[in-house]
């Protein structure tokens, strides 16, 4: 079957043999018109085998290996030659901040190398014209034969045979241009024999915010051929076993797994892909065998499906959850199988914080052979099939074996490999549940099953600034709380003044590092790594400072307290400002703070205040308030890339709430803008004031991106800003 690449012969070969093998036990067909299967189309990158990277500088001819350190991306077209590298930084172009990269240089026929991740201050300058697809673009238009793209200090290399993906759209498709990503000991080898460092390029870039290109003199050889074929059919397969009861036969429990993978590479090796993800499919099958042939008669309909094309980024299973063939909004459950065949012995269960009912009940009835094994987790989207189906509100549960996991995207992915026993351990388990819940009386259904997926895989933050002391006593064992970015604030005895306050300060900072180390809590270092504390449930703090009175007279003490830990100032606008101007010492503790990194959040401001602080702010700052501004002093924010967050007050309407929203949004655009919890998040009116904002939002046509960009994503970014970071965005 050639890897089973969705869109190829080998894929199509797979789905035929799975509804022969299903027409052949009995199993329903489940597909469109009385068929197994689902159709939809494909765009597929075909890169044909052959391909070739030497790098050539003054010293050194090196080759370099296809899928470790380098890929031809989605949208690349061909390319067949030796060509001068030329360096041309972050490939920026924009007229009106009057900065090019390729200003006065010839680049017409030959290879341009720059940077796909910009620093804040650059992407917030640019803004449009700093995504990555602008920036091939200009690159085509200079009249470049192909683009060479690396991620700037990247921490680890790419996973083998699977890379970066640039996120590119398909305009940018050429079928003359060629567009590479390069890995970090690509670069490395061709910066090695020049007589300067890429490092100080880019700090040179950023200080100076002015281009740093230049002809490098090095030379690739590169050969590729490559096309984009757009609307490729490939399909889906889909069984079903009918329920027995003339009610619960509308409801469905769906068990399903990915039978797609990688087809052919560019070196001629066939991606078999047995772990991934012939194991999860067999068990699919096997389960679906095993009912038919003992004659199972379920109360609820169970559905196998075998997704095409999740290797292209889920495809198949959004495919069918946007097109459902059974009511999605009766789905029970859908149960994913993906890598099964290595491991330790013990099977993953991932899923239990978005689905906690429906886990329950298995958990209740399972024997204990079997639950003896499982491993339950907290789960999510990410990674698989299962999460196409939590975008609807579905509890989707990732199923897969606890261990290693060999030969991951590699040809070497054989059945060899495979451990039977692994499964039959899977298929017990998954057989087990969905009789279960094929089974079990109860109303799997409770309202509003969409919001309340969002309100648990959102990003939360709760703005109720309590003090560090309190938050670490009261939520020390703090699981699954909802918070999962609480602002705490480090609060001085009352009186200290002087150096006694600033030295009691850095104490209490040095005190919340120490006291998280006790608890279920995680000090905030970075977005990636609240990432990871959400996935295992737990709350991040973030520290900071109410007033500014510890920078009256010593205002380089914000750069101290940035250093020992802090990350933003709440304050009200007047104690910046004497007689509506801002002071020379404002002015001062202002500047100190945005040079420090510190993030500055005004509360309580007049319009006329906010102006008078943005026009002396260096950096983007946050804006708090409970009404909106005026139209003049939202576009100076919108205009000066500061971010207003309204807040929505204890007892406040949610509908008239999300009004306001959507009018500041209007004026402001989305991301300037955030959501502001008045009542604690950690309290049952704060978590139902914000699950009811979300509620609305959602009535409202607003899109789970910029709902998540809403919630906490511009907040987060603003934060970055103010730190000088590399812009990312949260998820």
């Amino acid at each position: 079957m050639l890897g089973r690449r969705s869109g190829h012969p080998g894929g199509e070969a797979g789905a035929e043999y799975i509804a022969a093998r299903f027409k052949e036990w009995g199993v329903e067909p489940a597909g469109e018109n009385g068929t197994y299967f689902q159709t939809f189309t494909v765009d597929l990158n075909q890169v044909e085998e052959g391909v070739v990277l030497e790098l050539m500088t003054t010293k050194v001819r090196r080759s370099f290996y296809y899928g470790e350190d380098w890929r031809v991306q989605a949208y690349s077209g061909s390319a067949h030659g030796t060509a001068e590298i030329v360096f041309v930084g972050y490939g920026l172009r924009d007229e009106k901040a009057n900065y090019d990269d390729y200003a006065g240089l010839e680049v017409k026929g030959k290879w341009v190398l720059f940077a796909s991740n910009l620093p804040s201050s650059l992407a917030d300058k640019f803004g449009e014209a700093a995504s990555l697809t602008r920036r091939v673009r200009w690159a085509q238009e200079r009249g470049a034969k192909g683009a060479l793209i690396f991620r700037r200090e990247e921490p680890q290399p790419a996973a083998p045979a699977r890379g970066v993906r640039l996120g590119l759209s398909r305009e940018v498709y050429r079928p003359d241009f060629a567009i590479i990503s390069i890995e970090t000991r690509v670069v490395d080898a061709l910066f090695r024999d020049l007589l300067t460092d890429l490092r100080y390029l880019f700090q040179e870039i950023e200080r100076q915010q002015k281009p740093m290109s230049f002809t490098t003199g090095a030379k690739a050889f590169i050969s590729v051929a490559a096309r984009w074929e757009e609307k490729k059919p490939t399909k889906n397969v889909l069984g079903k076993i009918t329920g027995s009861d003339p009610i619960l036969k509308n409801e469905y429990v769906i068990i399903g797994a990915h039978m797609d993978h990688l087809g052919v590479d560019p070196l001629g090796e066939v991606m078999n892909g047995a772990n991934d993800n012939a194991s999860g499919t067999a068990v699919v099958m096997e389960i679906a065998r095993v009912l038919k042939l003992n004659q199972v008669k379920p109360k609820r309909t169970i559905v196998f499906g075998l997704w095409a094309a999740e290797e292209m980024g889920l495809l198949g299973s959004r495919y069918f959850a946007d097109h459902p063939l059974v009511p999605i909004e009766k789905t029970v459950a859908y149960l994913n199988m993906d890598m099964v065949g290595h491991g330790s012995g013990n099977v993953n269960f991932r899923g239990i914080y978005y689905g906690p009912e429906v886990w329950e009940v298995i958990k209740a009835k399972l024997p204990k052979e079997i639950l003896d094994y499982v491993r339950p987790g907290r789960g999510g989207p990410g990674g698989s099939d299962h999460s196409s189906f939590l975008a609807k509100g579905v509890p989707g549960f990732s199923i897969n074996t606890e261990g290693y996991h060999f030969k991951y995207h590699q040809a070497n992915d054989v059945v060899e490999l495979i451990k039977p026993e692994l499964l039959k351990k899977t298929g017990e388990l998954v057989l087990a549940a969905a009789n279960i819940l094929a089974n079990e009386k109860g109303d799997f259904f409770p309202p509003q099953r969409l919001e309340r997926y969002h309100f648990r895989y959102q990003t939360l933050i709760n703005f109720k600034f309590e003090p560090s002391v309190q938050v670490l006593e009261g939520h020390k064992d703090a699981q699954d709380s909802h918070v999962d970015l609480q602002l705490v604030r480090v609060s001085p005895p009352q009186g200290a003044t002087g150096d006694a306050l600033r030295v009691e300060l850095v104490r209490q900072l040095m005190g919340v590092a120490e006291g998280v180390k006790k608890t279920n809590l995680v000090l905030f270092t970075g977005a990636s790594e609240l990432q990871g504390a959400m996935n295992q449930g737990k709350t991040t703090l973030l520290p900071g400072l109410r007033g500014i009175d510890v920078l009256k007279g010593e205002p380089r003490w914000a750069d101290v307290l940035a250093k020992q830990g802090l990350y933003f100032i709440l304050e009200e606008a007047a104690a910046f400002l004497t007689e509506g101007k801002i002071s020379d010492e404002g002015k001062n503790i202002l500047q100190a703070i945005n040079q420090a990194g510190l993030l500055l959040l005004i509360n309580r401001a007049q319009d006329d205040q906010i102006k008078e602080i943005l026009n002396y702010a260096i950096k983007s700052i946050g804006i708090i308030g409970k009404e909106l501004p005026g139209k003049e002093t939202l576009e100076l924010i919108r205009e000066k890339g500061a971010v207003f967050g309204l807040e929505a007050s204890s007892g406040a309407e949610p509908a008239a709430y999300v009004q306001k929203l959507l009018e500041a949004r209007q004026a402001l655009g989305s991301d300037n803008l955030f959501i502001v919890n008045g009542p604690c998040l950690w309290e049952k009116e704060g978590q139902d004031l914000v699950f009811q904002i979300i509620a609305e939002l959602f009535k409202a046509k607003v899109e789970s991106g910029e709902l998540g960009n809403l919630l906490s994503g511009n907040f987060l970014r603003l934060l970055s800003r103010a730190r000088g970071e590399t812009a990312s965005g949260p998820r």
